[in-house]
């Protein structure tokens, strides 16, 4: 029979047994017969004729692949000092075998067996012996007989221990889990059978999102073991349901499971992502408006604080448009800043905010590059403060105000801005010692504002219908004109004469 591999042992008596029948293959050191032996003085016997015990001789009736047992066989108090005619006969799943031999009365014997492949997991084997007292070399009828049968097992079995559960990185029992993180599965194993076994611990999940490897764990013979299996749990968008199966198994065969519902959640409130910003373009010395959305990546975000910081505004208010933003809801945050400082900055806008499932604070942050224009003006104005109806060119751009980059500019103003067709503006000077160019070049790093100054002009026309002499043209208003040169007086030769008194005109108005 396959358990019928046995030893021979250096022990004070060895008495082989003779093999009767053979109705199934058996391991054996020797063809004809197993070893018989002797138990050990001290060993505490049980009052039967036959039992089974571990190699410690200590009860047992389940034995496992590998294992190595005793069949005991109890005669102390039977015929002592005489011969008996011993039959073994063990029958199991497989067949029936049967030894038989004469050995002395009055001793206790035991014979080594190992448990071998094949193994018929939960099977019952049997063993019947009878001892029969021998007189003259014949085998009387005065015997004695007992029976006793063990289980042959694969290996002990296992069993989990209450229900399995996950701690995270503080220790803390969970059973909704942030995805692409890694925790400890906890499992506590029961060996149930009567020897020391090493168990393979897997894990597996309905939703395919956990992912750890198969770990051993060795418990001892009625006993309990602890183990600790690292679990990641794979990246989710969105939360999910999931059950985790917990499997013990020994030598391949499934020995108990658990299951534990969980909840997998994304890995992490947001991050933000921005969606948009209405503007980067701001004016210097002026309240600005700037609107920008972000989007949730992640799970609920709440408790949302916003800060904004930048290096052309002394300050910067951030309003955020809600505390809480669910999974891939929006976040509106309007800032208010007047900036002070021409030319290219940066806004730091500073997102922290938390969530139901930890005592975290999330921090995003965000650069935000902007260009502030400053504003250049240039005014025309005649000499008298009048404003003079004309538009000035910047860069070539026909405007007298142009909201600018810190920079160069090339501007140009008319040189005569006609009023109609007597009167006239007539560039005259810069302010600011720009000159009297009507094209400057300016430099402009802030708020700059130009002054094109005019002399209004006159055209006047005199004609001396006496002498037909006349004096035309533009003439700054204010100004002298002088008269063509005219005799004082024309005599009229009748005793009459006429007399000019009329001095140097002065310009002040244009002819009606």
């Amino acid at each position: 029979m396959n358990h019928g591999r046995v030893y021979l042992s250096k022990s004070f008596i060895i008495i082989s047994l003779i093999l009767i029948a053979t109705a199934m293959a058996i391991h054996a050191q020797g063809s004809n017969g197993i070893p018989i032996l002797p138990v050990p003085s001290g060993v505490s016997l049980e009052n039967q004729i036959v039992y089974f015990t571990n190699t410690n001789f200590q009860p047992q009736s389940v034995f496992y692949n590998g294992e190595e047992f005793n069949m005991i066989i109890n005669l102390e108090n039977v015929f002592s000092g005489q011969q008996v005619y011993l039959t073994i006969t063990m029958s199991g799943p497989s067949g029936t075998q049967e030894y038989s031999g004469v050995i002395p009365g009055g001793y206790a014997y035991y014979v080594p067996f190992e448990i071998v492949p094949p193994i018929y997991n939960g099977a019952t084997y049997t063993a019947q012996v009878t001892a029969c007292l021998v007189v003259n070399n014949a085998i009387t009828p005065d015997c004695v007989s007992g029976s006793a049968n063990y289980v042959e097992e694969d290996h002990p079995p296992a069993t989990i221990v209450g229900t399995p559960y996950i701690v995270n990185s503080n220790n803390q029992e969970v059973t909704a889990l942030p995805s692409n993180n890694t925790y400890r599965l906890v499992v506590s194993i029961e060996n149930t059978g009567y020897i020391s076994y090493t168990y393979t611990v897997e894990v597996s999940d309905s939703a395919g999102l956990i992912s750890a490897q198969p770990m051993q764990v060795t418990v001892p013979a009625q006993g309990e073991a602890t183990i600790n299996v690292p679990i990641y749990v794979k990246p989710s968008n969105n939360p999910i349901s999931d059950t985790i199966t917990v499997s013990v198994y020994g030598d391949g065969y499934l020995d108990n499971s658990a299951s534990i519902g969980i909840n997998v959640l994304p890995s992490r409130p947001g991050p933000f992502t921005i969606v948009s910003v209405s503007t980067t373009i701001l004016h210097e010395g002026e309240q600005n408006v700037i609107t920008i959305t972000l989007q949730n990546t992640g799970y609920t975000a709440s408790n949302i604080e916003v800060t904004a910081v930048s290096n052309i505004a002394s300050n910067v208010y951030a309003v955020p448009s809600t505390t809480q933003v669910d999974s891939g809801g929006d976040l509106t945050v309007t800032l208010y800043l007047t900036p002070t400082t021409a030319g290219n900055g940066v806004i730091t806008l500073g997102l922290t905010y938390s969530w139901p499932f930890g005592s975290g604070v999330f921090i995003d942050t965000f650069k935000i590059n902007v260009t502030v224009l400053t504003q250049l003006t240039v005014n025309l104005v005649s000499v008298d403060g009048t404003p003079v109806n004309a538009l000035a060119s910047i860069n070539g751009q026909e405007t007298n105000s142009l909201w600018v980059t810190p920079g160069t500019y090339v501007i140009s103003v008319p040189g005569t801005v006609s009023i109609s067709n007597d009167e006239q503006y007539v560039f005259d000077y810069w302010s600011n010692g720009y000159g009297t160019s009507t094209t400057i070049t300016v430099n402009v790093n802030g708020p700059t504002t130009l002054t094109a100054y005019y002399i209004k002009e006159y055209y006047v026309s005199i004609t001396d219908p006496v002498t037909g002499k006349s004096v035309s043209g533009w003439f700054n208003k204010g100004s002298t004109v002088n008269l063509p040169s005219i005799p004082p007086s024309i005599s009229y030769n009748n005793g009459s004469r006429l007399v000019f008194q009329v001095g140097p005109a002065v310009i002040q108005h244009p002819r009606p």
